[in-house]
């Protein structure tokens, strides 16, 4: 059963996380964005599929569809607008997951009987991702070396067994 991932684009590329890695690879936010979720495989299986939903009109560098993703713009109307639209037109609404930071947006997905997240919610098995590198890298720079270790253990038998 594969599942079917509507992101409201600018509340993720207005996360930290995102900004961070848009920085460092120097590209527009939609490319930037598109390369952010697929590297880091925030919708796990490559069989999900995954449209991302921004505000407003595409312009003429957008393709419609990179890399498997689906790329939607709202024209006229809000991004929110479009999502719950998108919502309401699919019959299997269970195996939807609905990402965005707007709460009415949220309670609608549910309320419809699909999934929602919040981009934190969405991106957090990447931050406890991080965190353990972090921590690894951490260990790794608090290794001891064998003289050290003995100077220490000396040092605490003269302080504890005096």
């Amino acid at each position: 059963m594969s599942l079917q991932y509507i992101i409201d684009g600018y509340n993720l590329t207005h996360h930290q996380l995102f900004k961070l890695h848009a920085k460092q690879h120097h590209r527009d936010d939609r490319r930037a964005l598109i390369e952010f979720i697929l590297v880091n495989r925030l919708c796990k299986s490559t069989k999900n599929t995954i449209t991302i939903v921004f505000d407003g009109f595409s312009d003429v560098a957008s393709r419609s569809e990179l890399q498997g993703m689906r790329l939607v713009f709202s024209g006229e109307i809000s991004a929110d607008e479009k999502i719950r639209g998108m919502l309401e037109s699919v019959p299997a609404r269970k195996n939807i997951i609905v990402v965005s930071d707007d709460k009415q947006i949220r309670l609608h997905a549910q309320s419809c009987h699909a999934q929602a997240l919040t981009v934190e919610e969405f991106i957090q098995p990447l931050l406890v991702q991080k965190e353990k590198e972090r921590m690894r890298e951490a260990a790794s720079e608090m290794k001891l070396s064998c003289a050290e270790q003995l100077e220490i253990t000396r040092e605490l038998k003269k302080i504890w067994l005096k």
